[in-house]
């Protein structure tokens, strides 16, 4: 999930504006999450929407940065809402490669609404792509967060893959506390391929602990998958730490419709530590939709 990071003293993201934190529109290679530094290309584009509304401190920090990229090519429409939060931080700092790239994308709707503080901060960071390719539409909602925190400093290689799913369903709900936790782990494999219908569902549960220590390398790949819906709803708090941590992968490719849903959460803690290379790959995908 999403977010942790210090109050920042606030500058309007966008123009700098110290005065009217309203009175700016975001762009959208801001709003939907990407770093715009050193390179920053849009081509293509027909339709750019971006609407920033009812916000109080926004901040984008980007700081001690040798290279940032930020692409976005052959884009129809490109839809980017954040409205009525209280808080908003995203900060990249002491990072050498930052990649963030979206190519050949019909819709993508990234929707905020009614958050009260989400802190995004990448420190101390080798290389961190992150990359939407041949996508038809992609929803983020985020709604009535309370807290989201998601935090990635020092990381290694973090890969997470899913490929070809024809229909994953995993749904938690009503659930006070989830605490999962992954620490220095040698190897851990979790493979599902060629996959048709897949159910997994947690309801009414007071703590869940799940932890993996000594893990060096840790893979999860999904092959062969159709649909992938992951709910979380009625939460108390979710924890998901990964820390010292060698390789995780997290890639998703030719998928047809992702559905990942997270409502009425109260906090929703998600952090990876001591990475250096951090990978997240969407690609050829038909729907994928992330509702937290």
């Amino acid at each position: 999930m999403n977010e942790i990071g210090p109050k920042l003293p606030f500058v309007n993201a966008i123009s700098g504006n110290t005065k009217n934190p309203h009175k700016d529109t975001v762009p959208s290679s801001v709003a939907l999450g990407f770093v715009s530094s050193d390179a920053n290309t849009v081509s293509s584009r027909v339709e750019v929407y971006t609407t920033v509304s009812n916000i109080v401190e926004v901040y984008s920090t980007v700081s001690n940065t040798d290279e940032v990229y930020s692409t976005v090519s052959n884009r129809v429409e490109v839809y980017s809402t954040v409205s009525n939060i209280v808080e908003v931080y995203s900060t990249v700092s002491n990072t050498d490669e930052v990649y963030s790239t979206v190519s050949n994308i019909v819709e993508i709707y990234n929707t905020g609404s009614n958050i009260d503080e989400v802190y995004s901060p990448l420190s101390n960071t080798g290389e961190v792509y992150s990359t939407v390719s041949n996508t038809c539409e992609v929803y983020s909602t985020v709604s009535n967060k309370d807290e989201v925190y998601s935090t990635v400093s020092n990381i290694g290689e973090v890969y997470s893959t899913v490929s070809n799913i024809d229909e994953v369903y995993s749904t938690v709900s009503n659930i006070v506390e989830i605490y999962n936790t992954v620490s220095n782990i040698d190897e851990v494999y979790s493979t599902v391929s060629n996959i048709v219908e897949i159910y997994n569902t947690v309801s009414n549960i007071d703590e869940v602990y799940s932890s993996l220590s000594n893990i060096d390398e840790v893979y999860s790949s999904l092959s062969n998958t159709g649909e992938v819906y992951s709910t979380v709803s009625n939460t108390g708090e979710v924890y998901s730490t990964v820390s010292n941590t060698g390789e995780v992968y997290s890639t998703v490719s030719n998928i047809v419709e992702v559905y990942s849903t997270v409502s009425n959460i109260i906090e929703v803690y998600s952090t990876v530590s001591n990475t250096g290379e951090v990978y997240s790959t969407v690609s050829n995908t038909g729907e994928v939709y992330s509702d937290v």
